[in-house]
């Protein structure tokens, strides 16, 4: 029977990423394909070379009274950079079935992506938290057949809301992306290049205040995304909280998401003084969801504002706002605090001509956008 390899405690003042990468090859060749960590602090100073064939690293969970397996860096560097064969369509190329289980990844204030997973099939992350301000934790291109579940996302990507739109997507945007926490990404379009059947469970993602994206997804071949019993939350920010270009059956299953933009920048903002507060900025808050020329936009989709906090609150723009292409078939349930930025007016959810089979809004009054199409009758609240 194959055994699990074991490495008790970091040693201190040793390479983690050498350690980790060693016992890594060492697990495959005595084919247990397992690496067990114990808990403590891993500083890695190089990344951590990952096989391209199956391997399984388990950690003993988040840091707290009973230990946790910490992996951080003390250079800006990719902890764990998953690479295949670039633009290939064949699983044999690929990262094969990587599995990371009950870890906690910490930025350590440095630029590079935590994680990367680029040409990967069958990814399985289980019980994997990431931290860290002013990065973004996990980038994924052309990942295939892979599964997220109870994982947390937490203090990432950073945004400047007055900053110049230098990008083609934050143009199509119209507002500034900067960096975003997680990005989900299909390279381009030729058919081989693409990142699909890719499945959240029971996973969160949350920031403040750092204006962050939550999570972007774009590239013109991303298909069927599915978010199960997931939460979105950020209680200053003034960008919205998922993001997504391009993408085909996005699929929200029970989701939560929640958030307002308001309270003082944790930085100056060009031409304001110190301490101005959102609210005396005539940018609007573009909406907690954001979807540019997307399609098979569908779900049941819970969502609000803190309550208590709405005279400090930016406007909002729209709970969902769907723009360009984007069709989508959506059930909303919004709670008063976010009906209570809008003046009483309820969400303002924006569809597209695209969107002919919009499901009933419930539990606020419901105000339509003048983009809406013509045969779409007025929903009064239920």
């Amino acid at each position: 029977m194959a055994r699990t390899l074991f490495h008790d405690v970091p040693v201190a003042g040793a390479d983690a990423g050498a350690v980790i990468s060693d016992h890594i090859q060492t697990a495959l060749m005595d084919g247990s394909r397992e690496l067990v960590l114990g808990a403590g602090e891993w500083v890695c100073e190089t990344e951590i070379k990952w096989p391209r064939e199956p391997i399984r690293l388990i950690g003993q969970g988040y840091p707290g009274a009973g230990g946790g397996t910490v992996i951080t860096r003390n250079r800006d560097i990719t902890i764990v950079p998953m690479a295949g064969v670039p633009n290939t369509e064949y699983p044999h190329d690929m990262v094969q079935r990587p599995q990371l289980e009950n870890l906690l990844f910490d930025g350590r204030g440095f630029s590079q992506p935590l994680v990367t997973m680029e040409s990967v099939y069958e990814a399985r992350l289980l019980s994997v938290h990431w931290e860290g301000w002013y990065v973004t934790h996990l980038v994924t291109a052309n990942t295939w057949d892979s599964r997220f579940e109870d994982c947390s996302w937490v203090g990432g990507g950073f945004n400047n809301p007055t900053a110049r739109l230098q990008s083609d997507l934050e143009k199509r945007a119209g507002y500034p992306i900067g960096v975003p926490m997680m990005h989900l990404y299909s390279p381009n379009t030729n058919g081989s290049d693409t990142s699909n059947n890719l499945y959240f469970r029971g996973c969160r993602w949350e920031s403040s205040p750092n204006n962050a994206v939550l999570l972007l997804m774009d590239g013109g071949n991303a298909v069927d995304l599915w978010f199960s019993q997931c939460k979105w939350e950020a209680k200053e920010s003034m960008a919205p909280l998922v993001l997504m270009f391009d993408q085909s059956g996005v699929q929200f299953d029970t989701c939560w998401i929640f958030g307002a933009g308001h309270g003082a920048p944790p930085y100056d903002m060009e031409g304001l003084p110190a301490g101005v507060k959102y609210k005396t900025v005539t940018t609007r808050h573009p909406g907690l969801i954001h979807a540019i020329d997307c399609e098979h936009v569908g779900g049941r989709l819970m969502g609000g504002a803190p309550d208590g906090n709405e005279a400090e609150n930016a406007p909002f723009d729209a709970f969902v706002r769907l723009q360009g292409g984007t069709a989508a078939e959506l059930s909303m349930m919004v709670t008063g605090g976010l009906t209570r930025l809008e003046q009483g007016a309820g969400a303002v959810i924006r569809f597209s001509d695209g969107l002919r089979y919009p499901d009933l809004l419930r539990g606020a009054a419901t105000e339509w956008a003048e983009s809406q199409a013509p045969d779409v009758p007025m929903v009064d609240e239920v």
